[in-house]
């Protein structure tokens, strides 16, 4: 296909989705570059180049791709941008560009306004701010179900909702999001070990390892799940990180 089009980005685009999602990344960053070569400037080929490399583990590299471009606003760059800051810890960072957000504004879509207050929520419960974060609990779990109702859902930001939820000790909440959420992916078999990643989290933030622990690693197992890596910086693992079960997934070989 490549070989019939090859200044189609879109197709190298897809061998790269297709290369990373079986964890074969040196196949996936060259073929990344290809579709670079076509569309150096496109961002949202840039992040996801850098998210090749967060998915190794390095940070640095992902970094030297992001750094020369401002937080994108509604890009799918945009995830990966809150996930480099997210897993280097920078949560001053975040909070300051999702704060300047205008949420007010008609034209941003109500699940992108839904997630920026999940996510202040939640990195103002990730610096002990809960005072801050308290109001941002029952808009956002009132929000959620109104865009389900409406089958308005992207399950990329699920991760969110759930983890939210788990730090404001709302296992009920926690459990009924991630009932939706595997429900919703059950039956597309790429998108679903991204879902169980979710959904280990929140249990892994509940502190429940019995629960998160085989979620995690059916996430591992399959393609397009998680990766060890991830797990290592991810600090939605640092009240497990002791438990000798998780360490041994955490430390795997690629």
């Amino acid at each position: 296909m490549a070989d019939l089009d090859p200044l189609n980005a879109e197709i190298w685009i897809l061998l790269t989705t297709t290369y990373a999602g079986l964890r074969q990344f040196d196949e996936a960053l060259s073929m990344v570059d290809r579709a670079l070569a076509i569309a150096p400037e496109d961002l949202n080929t840039l992040a996801f180049k850098a998210s090749i490399y967060q998915s190794q583990g390095d940070l640095d590299a992902a970094w030297r791709l992001l750094a020369a471009h401002p937080f994108p606003r509604t890009e799918w760059a945009g995830l990966i941008y809150y996930q480099q800051y997210y897993l280097r810890r920078d949560y001053d960072k975040l909070i300051a560009e999702l704060e300047s957000f205008d949420l007010a504004d008609k034209n941003l879509p109500p699940i992108i306004v839904v997630y920026v207050q999940a996510t202040l929520g939640n990195l103002h419960l990730l610096k002990g701010q809960g005072e801050i974060a308290a109001p941002y609990a029952e808009k956002v779990r009132r929000a959620i179900k109104e865009l389900q109702a409406q089958n308005i859902v992207q399950s990329e930001v699920y991760h969110t909702f759930i983890e939210f939820a788990a730090r404001l000790r709302d296992r009920d909440e926690v459990e009924d999001e991630i009932a939706f959420l595997l429900a919703y992916t059950r039956d597309n078999h790429w998108i679903l070990p991204s879902s169980e990643y979710d959904a280990a989290r929140g249990y892994a933030v509940l502190g429940d390892v019995e629960k998160a622990l085989p979620l995690l690693r059916d996430s591992l197992a399959k393609p397009n799940g998680t990766t060890a890596a991830t797990l290592r910086l991810d600090p939605a693992w640092d009240g497990v990180r002791n438990n000798s079960r998780f360490q041994k997934l955490a430390n795997a070989e690629p």
